[in-house]
């Protein structure tokens, strides 16, 4: 079920054919938000907000994602 037209966490599928796992970090804040970017579309779908290191390791194992190979954006 979606709640103000989103996805819960749960829901969220990663597919490493269409997706590719993207780090946004703002150069104003820092504030660092995971995202998948469909790789046709362009359209990223962000996945959750990361606030300490453990967060992301966390993500990546849920995932089945390395670090190495989450692009950064600026």
């Amino acid at each position: 079920m979606t709640m103000f037209g989103r996805r819960r966490k749960d829901q969220l599928k990663y597919d490493p054919a269409i997706q590719t796992p993207v780090l946004m970090i703002s150069i104003c804040t820092g504030e660092k938000t995971l995202g998948f970017r469909n790789k046709q579309t362009g359209e990223t779908e962000q996945v959750a907000c990361i606030r300490k290191d453990e967060e992301l390791k966390e993500l990546c194992r849920k995932f089945g994602i390395r670090e190495e190979a989450i692009k950064k954006e600026w």
